[in-house]
């Protein structure tokens, strides 16, 4: 299916349809919608290009073309439109259109994995995942028994203390990061490093889990502008340690 039906199957989404037909008795309102559906459909169209980019660099012979057309295509399609509609945020953009690469190649993880990085894409923001990718870069070479369970400590990377995370993401206030943190914890893709230690203090250490890693991991796999490839290779040795 080529990017031009793809656009036209979203604009006969319901939710779209709905939009359109609501009786709009202003004419800021009405200016103010019709911008809104604009924008939205430019970010569309320049997240189609930059998926039909990706795809070039991996190789056309990567894509599966039998399951273009699918129900599960169209879950995912119209997945990625709904956050498209929601954010303008470039690191959550970014991820969006790693996860939708690799739901259309013949290596895509299988369906609970997918549904997996739908059900996190749909609730963190650029600003969680910016976070969650500086401790999976710092953390992800080392086995889940080193991360959490090892009385063995390395300084600026296992476990990482507020501060270490504030260096990790210069630019975020550190109220925000201890948020961030704290809401990667409850979501199950960072660990508290204390559970496992008497006497340490209780949310103040994080490392990352095994199902954060697994979500990131699959991310970068088909990050292809950020030199991921590179990155899911060193990621792939570490797992096998």
């Amino acid at each position: 299916m080529n990017k031009k039906n793809a656009v036209e199957k979203l604009d006969d989404h319901p939710v779209v349809a709905l939009l359109g037909s609501v009786p709009f008795s202003g004419g800021p309102l009405r200016l103010l919608a019709l911008e809104a559906r604009r924008s939205r459909e430019k970010r569309m169209t320049l997240f189609l290009d930059a998926v039909r980019e990706d795809i070039s660099r991996l190789g056309n012979d990567k894509v599966d073309k039998t399951y273009l057309g699918s129900e599960d295509f169209y879950t995912n399609l119209e997945f990625v439109w709904s956050q498209l509609a929601q954010t303008r945020d470039e690191q959550k953009l970014s991820y969006l259109k790693a996860f939708f690469v690799g739901a259309i190649s013949l290596e895509r993880p299988d369906t609970s994995v997918t549904e997996l990085l739908r059900r996190y894409l749909l609730t963190l923001t650029g600003s969680h995942l910016a976070l969650l990718r500086a401790v999976h870069d710092k953390q992800a070479q080392y086995s889940l028994r080193d991360r959490l369970h090892s009385q063995a400590t390395i300084p600026g990377e296992m476990p990482l203390s507020r501060p270490d995370l504030a260096i990790l993401l210069p630019g975020h206030p550190e109220e925000l990061i201890g948020f961030l943190a704290i809401d990667l914890l409850a979501q199950g893709l960072l660990g508290d490093w204390a559970t496992t230690h008497q006497g340490a203090p209780s949310d103040e250490h994080f490392v990352i889990t095994d199902v954060g890693r697994l979500f990131m991991r699959e991310l970068l796999r088909w990050s292809v502008t950020d030199g991921a490839q590179q990155q899911h290779a060193a990621d792939g040795a570490a797992r096998r340690r």
